[in-house]
């Protein structure tokens, strides 16, 4: 049965995807007991902190800000003593660095030199951590810095595709939930994933360029130089000894010609510093020391001043912060910056200053309905023609979320054995043949009317003038979906039964596998492989670092890479096949979404935009197996095929001609606020076919790993 508590959820989620004007505070699981483990020492205040802000492996809210602020609580008393008070405040030292350095307002001052903690905090430390669980995912014993700092990005690279969604200048944690961002966003979650590993990192960048020419510096905080990674290309830097560095490319800057920085921009670069406001703030550093002296080791204080002079001491460069001063008109905010870049995103109620709602943009953008909604339309399924419309899409809404949004949260945190949990649930759905191809089943549409028939015949029969109307039509609704016990079963998450129980069906199983099914089996394929290659790519790593002359671990590795090489190919992208995928898709936004229905049919173009560079990075990672599992020239063969594939999509240019289609739709809007957020989304998408788009860079970074000029 469907239980009150998932019908809860259910209606949270409806209301995040009907763009409400707060966002929905989601609250902690108070039924999960708080235990303290063995050897952790006494229950100081710090340690009912961390265990407050402990991540579950069965979350009902994947990012839950909020248990960080009911964290807050616990040490409070620790902050309000006078000598951490005082220490958690500016210094004159670096109340100078912070406002003549870093050009921090008179406003966002005030929030880093508060000894108590801040709205924005929560969202700030809830980042940190999720980095910090990745970090600890990526960890292998004995290798340098280098390494570390190679494997980071390679990482940032596999998790954040690059192609703009939505909105630009997304912090860090948001970025790498959403999977998708601009070379510049992949750089801040490349940065905040280097703190966590204590490397310096900063943007090595030709200013005055349009977009901005830049690659990732990465220093070990020690050494006189710096190595160079380029987030568009999606790899180091080379040199004839390995990852290049500042000092090589400002002797060679032939070495900059795939990254296109010309000899000439070479002399003009500049070292720009990405300081997070929240991570400026003094009672972090008090904060992160009280969490080491717990053994829960994170980072979350930031030096400005410590780090401007380590990497001017490494390098020749002017080294600057990233951060426009404020230009003091009254009403006018400082432009945004990665310093400003959390505060810009997050809305006053929540600690910032955005008053375009862009967090509720978000987190709408973030659960995958519409293909959803457009394969309903197929049936066809709408609130005119089923009561029950709005409970069908409440529920299509959390289960996206509970097998789309959270699994990705525990796969990016390193927790794949409970990500696999989830994964055995849904595939009992997903891998489910009786219910594929509903569409075109003549009996499956013959149910489908006989059934909606009675129940808009039953529905008829309440009185709309009755009082009571609503609560009886609500406990019909219920008792409808409730009669479903597989539905009820996998939004259970919590506590499901054993996979082979056979709950009841009903035909809502049914509809529910028009609209989902599809896109569940490819992102349970695509989740998979992407698990598969983060446990190959770690063995590897710990084979290179310490080679096991058993060969016991070597077996184990091609092992790995040989169930990442099926997952990625056999699974996933062998299956797909792309034209007529794209072509299917704008049909069904041509023949089933009406023309003024603007808004849907931007954010079905975005999940085809999506769609299409997901199948492009597995067409990527499925190189770098082979490479691993078969040989160099079967890599080399997978990725001239991929290079073909991306020039045949570019010549047929439909998905540029459906952006440019919806560009010409535009001046019928008459909200002009809302339009202007449309036409941005528009421009994003427009960004992937420009001549120095994101398929350009795709293009360079194949040419590059066959070792073309």
């Amino acid at each position: 049965m469907i239980s009150r508590i998932a019908f809860a959820s259910i209606a949270l989620l409806f209301l995040i995807v009907a763009g409400c004007e707060r966002v929905p505070t989601p609250r902690r699981d108070k039924d999960i007991p708080i235990v303290v483990g063995p050897g952790k020492g006494p229950h100081t205040p710090f340690r009912a902190f961390i265990d407050t802000i402990a991540y579950s492996n069965n979350p009902r809210a994947s990012d839950d800000w909020t248990r960080f602020r009911e964290a807050f609580g616990q040490v409070e008393g620790h902050f309000s003593s006078a000598d951490v008070s005082a220490a958690a405040r500016l210094s004159e030292k670096e109340r100078q660095f912070l406002s003549k350095e870093a050009n921090l307002s008179e406003a966002e001052l005030a929030e880093v030199d508060s000894a108590t903690f801040r709205l924005g905090d929560a969202h700030y430390l809830d980042e940190c951590q999720l980095l910090r669980d990745a970090a600890k995912s990526l960890e292998v014993r004995g290798i340098g810095p280098l390494d570390r700092a190679r494997l980071s990005f390679e990482w940032v690279m596999r998790n954040v595709i690059l192609h703009e969604r939505n909105d630009s200048w997304t912090p860090p944690a948001f970025t790498l939930r959403r999977g998708a961002g601009s070379a510049l966003e992949r750089a801040f979650v490349y940065l905040a994933l280097l703190r966590q590993h204590q490397l310096d990192g900063c943007l090595i960048a030709v200013p005055d360029t349009e977009p901005l020419q830049f690659l990732v510096g990465v220093h070990d905080g020690k050494t006189d130089d710096i190595w160079l990674f380029d987030p568009r290309l999606e790899l180091p830097l080379a040199s004839k000894d390995g990852v290049a560095t500042l000092k090589q490319v400002q002797v060679d800057a032939t070495l900059l010609k795939a990254s296109l920085i010309s000899p000439d921009q070479v002399n003009n670069l500049e070292a720009r510093l990405v300081l997070p406001l929240f991570a400026l703030a003094p009672r972090m550093r008090e904060l992160e020391k009280g969490l080491g002296e717990n053994s829960y080791s994170m980072a979350l204080y930031l030096d400005g001043a410590g780090l401007h002079a380590r990497l001017a001491k490494a390098t020749t460069l002017q080294v600057k912060v990233w951060n426009a001063p404020d230009p003091g008109v009254k009403g006018t905010l400082p432009a945004n910056s990665p310093t400003r870049m959390l505060r810009h995103f997050l809305p006053k109620a929540e600690g910032g200053v955005d008053e375009t709602q862009r967090l509720p943009r978000y987190m709408q953008a973030r659960i995958p309905i519409q293909n959803a909604i457009a394969n309903y339309h197929q049936i066809p399924l709408n609130a005119q023609l089923f009561p029950g419309y709005q409970m069908l899409l409440g529920i299509s809404l959390d289960l996206l979320n509970k097998y789309d949004v959270q699994t990705r949260e525990l796969y990016l945190r390193g927790r794949y054995e409970a990500m696999k949990n989830r994964q055995k649930a849904i595939g009992v759905f997903a891998r489910n043949e009786a219910l594929a191809g509903l569409v075109d089943d003549p009996v499956f549409r013959k149910d489908r009317t006989e059934w909606l028939n009675k129940v808009r015949d039953e529905w008829s029969r309440m009185d709309p003038d009755d009082p009571l109307f609503k609560v009886k039509s609500q406990q019909y609704l219920q008792a409808m979906w409730s009669q479903d016990q597989f539905i009820g079963w996998l939004l259970q998450v919590e506590d499901q039964a054993t996979l082979e129980r056979d709950h009841k069906k009903t035909i809502l199983t049914r509809f529910l596998a028009v609209g989902l099914r599809e896109h569940f089996e490819q992102e349970l394929a695509r989740a998979q492989a992407g698990t598969e290659f983060e446990e190959a790519s770690k063995l590897q790593s710990a084979q290179d670092a310490a080679p096991d002359q058993s060969g016991s671990r070597q077996r184990r590795l091609d092992e790995a890479w040989l169930e990442a090489k099926v997952a990625w190919g056999n699974f996933y992208a062998d299956r797909i096949a792309l034209e007529q995928m794209v072509q299917q898709r704008l049909d069904l936004l041509e023949t089933r979404v009406q023309r003024d229905d603007i808004d849907q049919r931007i954010g079905l173009l975005e999940a085809i935009h999506f769609d299409v560079h997901k199948y492009f990075h597995a067409r990527m990672q499925l190189a770098v197996v082979l490479r691993h599992s078969d040989s160099v020239k079967k890599s080399h063969e997978s990725l001239a095929r991929t290079k073909s594939e991306v020039e045949a999509l570019e010549k047929k240019g439909l998905l540029k001609a459906a952006v440019a289609d919806m560009v010409r739709l535009m001046p019928q809007m008459q909200d002009r606020q809302h339009q202007e957020v449309l036409q941005k989304r528009l421009q994003l998408l427009a960004n992937d076919w420009t001549p120095d788009g994101h398929f350009f860079w795709l293009r360079q970074q194949i040419d590059r790993r066959l070792g073309s000029p």
